[in-house]
């Protein structure tokens, strides 16, 4: 498999490692490229690939260059993964043909986490769901990327929900987002961030409510999911950057069951896990789109829908 890293900052470099394994890698970025992997090729000229040449392209430019770096490389690529969030303009999406829609996957690693295979297997011990709540809290002095994020720059009050998509995909994957009801923003610091903080209401399937917190102003990564049901609730809480204390917990009357703890969980398994589903995708002559935990087009165009209220 030919594989194309197109735009080779620090998440080109992690879904390099974690591709080399399924096929040759090469690398386009219009910037210099320092400490290249010795066994990837560089590509100095698009122009001169020919059409179909790579099996995957993964896009992990600026968000603002998505959909337009998606059209330029259409021809040369078979299938495309791309960064998150896809575009953060439902309207975009207009220019984009349904065979193009089709070769699209978009990356939501956290739908790989352990947390989340955690959950999504053991739900049923909540019994009826009435409502859940989870969040994404940090600091900004420890998002290097933050800085020169163009989502930031547009001084955009939603910037933090658009980075942070992660956060409202999951809950999609698990529980069928329906409706966006209410968003709040506001800012607490004087950081550069139009907005630090950010509340999501939302409604779900089978009429289960839905609270969602994402801010830049802790002192320290946390990020989880509270799951509260007829029979319990469920916990999953994720603490740390690189190496996550990771736990998941059933609440049960006086009863505190635990179903997984890891205080060194590595940061970079979702990113593998979904790296090698995305391998079993392309492999497989059927690809039916149920049949896997991947966001393909409808689910990412579905959340930029709902967050634009299209």
């Amino acid at each position: 498999m030919k594989i194309l890293i197109y735009g080779y900052g620090k998440i080109g470099i992690i879904h390099a490692k974690n591709f080399k394994k399924f096929g040759q890698i090469y690398v386009y970025d219009i910037k210099k490229i320092k400490n290249l992997d010795l066994n990837y090729k560089t590509i100095k000229n698009l122009d001169l690939i020919k059409n179909n040449f790579f099996d995957l392209t993964i896009i992990c430019t600026p968000t603002a260059n998505h959909i337009s770096d998606l059209l330029n490389l259409n021809k040369l690529s078979k299938f495309f993964l791309i960064e998150k969030p896809i575009s953060t303009n439902y309207k975009n999406f207009s220019v984009l043909n349904d065979q193009m829609k089709k070769k699209i996957i978009v990356c939501c690693n956290m739908r790989f986490h352990k947390g989340i295979k955690i959950i999504k297997n053991n739900i049923k011990l909540c019994g009826k769901i009435y409502y859940l709540q989870n969040y994404f809290k940090h600091s900004l002095k420890n998002m290097n990327r933050a800085k020169n994020n163009y989502i930031f720059k547009e001084k955009n009050s939603l910037s933090i929900l658009y980075d942070c998509i992660h956060d409202l995909d999951y809950l999609n994957f698990l529980f069928g987002l329906k409706k966006i009801s209410y968003i709040h923003s506001k800012k607490f610091t004087n950081n550069h961030l139009p907005k630090d903080y950010i509340q999501v209401l939302s409604e779900f399937e089978n009429n289960i409510y839905g609270s969602t917190i994402l801010n830049f102003i802790d002192q320290f990564k946390f990020r989880g999911l509270e799951i509260t049901g007829s029979k319990g609730t469920l916990v999953w809480k994720s603490e740390g950057k690189i190496k996550e204390k990771v736990t998941v917990d059933f609440y049960k009357k006086d009863k505190i069951i635990n179903l997984f703890k890891s205080y060194n969980f590595d940061s970079n398994t979702p990113y593998m896990d979904m790296a090698y589903e995305v391998n079993q995708y392309l492999k497989d002559s059927k690809r039916k789109v149920n049949k896997y935990n991947l966001s393909f087009f409808k689910d990412a165009s579905y959340l930029i829908k709902l967050i634009n209220h299209e």
